[in-house]
Parts: structure tokens; sequence; C-alpha cells
């Protein structure tokens, strides 16, 4: 077993399709980006703004919000 498949079997074990013999890892260096975000929002992000970029803010409370939206009066 290579390296990033034994890293990945021990940090996460459920994730065994890294044995399959057609599943592969590989290294990306990012030119430029095509962001497609929905509702029009689209555009190239350069390669040094994706590097920079963070995660949403949102992302570990997005299942609540969306249950808190779709539950709301506001919506119906």
């Amino acid at each position: 077993m290579n390296a990033p498949r034994k890293s990945t079997a021990a940090y996460r074990p459920g994730f065994g399709h890294v044995d399959f013999e057609d599943f592969s890892f590989y290294r990306m260096d990012v030119v430029d980006v095509y962001y497609v975000g929905g509702f029009g929002v689209m555009g190239w992000v350069s390669a040094s703004d994706y590097d920079r970029s963070q995660p949403d803010p949102l992302a570990d409370s997005m299942a609540g919000i969306i249950q808190h939206m779709n539950a709301s009066e506001l919506w119906r």
C-alpha cells in the first residue's frame, strides 16, 4: 500500500474504496478556476485568489439554517 493510501486508511477507516484498482490520487496545480455558484453567479477566479480563499463560515450550520428556513412561515 502506498503512502497516500496508508494515510487515508489510518485517518478514514471507512474510506475502503482507496483499495480499488481503479482508484487513484492526483495532485493538481491550479492555474485558474471557473466558479459556478448558481443563480447566474459565475466567473473566473485566479489561482492566487483561490489559494487565499476561506471556507464558507456558515458551512457547518447549513443543515440547521435550511431546516429553519423550510419550517418558516415566511416561505409558505
